[in-house]
């Protein structure tokens, strides 16, 4: 339903979208706003200007998007057992976030944000943290 498809400046509120595919779509400056993602597949899918507030995501894998351009915003949102291996995420900003058993392997984390968020679990490996 929401695979290969554009949404430009679409705000999805109270949405649970749980084991769906935005595979091949294209997210530009989109807001998740209370959404359920748990099992999400974001494959081949551009995310530019994305935020994600007060939202549970769960096991997404965020290392098979698109990784042209991407860019994306966590705010007081829960993040569990999902990957964001390998990905340019310099800057990006997880405010009051829980981010439990995560994983960052080889990622750059350059001048990204981890603000009041906790990191429980999470695996970070061969990061660059500067």
């Amino acid at each position: 339903m929401y695979s290969k498809k554009t949404f430009d400046s679409k705000v999805f509120k109270n949405k649970d979208f749980t084991k769906e595919s935005f595979e091949g779509s294209r997210l530009s400056d989109c807001t998740f706003l209370n959404c359920n993602l748990s099992n999400v597949s974001f494959s081949q899918a551009s995310p530019q200007g994305v935020v994600f507030k007060g939202c549970k995501i769960l096991g997404v894998d965020f290392s098979r998007c698109n990784t042209l351009l991407l860019d994306f915003t966590f705010d007081h949102s829960t993040i569990s057992m999902s990957t964001f291996s390998a990905l340019n995420l310099k800057g990006v900003l997880f405010d009051s976030c829980e981010v439990f058993d995560c994983d960052f392997i080889q990622t750059n984390l350059s001048n990204s944000d981890f603000k009041n968020s906790n990191l429980r679990g999470s695996r970070f490996q061969n990061c660059d943290l500067s």
